[in-house]
């Protein structure tokens, strides 16, 4: 449990870090673009990428970093995932309209990027709140699922998991803390991934 705290207060350290520099290069690009100094496709690939890094930022500091319960409005975990899926394949919609917690954000957040790697030629998800129930609905014409990667979800066997899979072994660690289970359903199309109270 200590190294998980400590685990989460380092992905919010950094994050919280990174966010400064980041931003007072956005401030720079734009003061540039004010006086007319620059302009042309290179200042508009500059002024993408910081704006791109700073929404993976946000979205990273609350899937990843410290959690608690804080409680995080529907219009900022909408903005939050706007900015992160701008310019993917991947349209994601947060169909909640209630405040939840730090930790329940970050539940559904690692569980939306779980997804994600079923869908690298792109598609939707949905993320509602049925009852106590968090849906995770997912669809896209090619979904490449990974039974094996999703069973760690129910073994809580995070042995082998690559940077990249990260988010299966703190959804499945995370899901006791909060008293939940995930079952999931779906065919070569369509998968929802459920979150349960246990």
């Amino acid at each position: 449990m200590y190294e998980d705290t400590l685990a989460a207060l380092i992905g919010s350290r950094i994050c919280h870090d990174l966010v400064s520099p980041l931003g007072a290069i956005g401030n720079g690009v734009e003061l540039l673009g004010m006086t007319g100094a620059s302009s042309g496709p290179e200042m508009d690939l500059i002024t993408q990428s910081v704006q791109h890094a700073n929404a993976k930022l946000s979205f990273f500091r609350l899937a990843f970093g410290a959690h608690g319960e804080t409680l995080i409005k529907p219009a900022d975990m909408r903005k939050i995932i706007a900015d992160y899926t701008q310019g993917t394949k991947n349209d994601v919609t947060w169909a909640i309209d209630t405040p939840l917690t730090r930790s329940q954000s970050r539940l559904a957040l690692l569980g939306v990027l779980c997804l994600e790697t079923a869908l690298p030629f792109g598609g939707k998800i949905e993320v509602s709140l049925s009852g106590d129930v968090f849906c995770l609905y997912a669809k896209s014409e090619r979904l490449l699922w990974d039974d094996a990667l999703w069973k760690r979800l129910y073994t809580r066997d995070v042995t082998g998991l690559c940077a990249a899979q990260v988010q299966f072994g703190l959804l499945a660690k995370g899901l006791p803390e909060l008293g939940r289970h995930a079952t999931i359903v779906g065919n070569e199309t369509e998968r929802v991934l459920r979150l349960a109270p246990a």
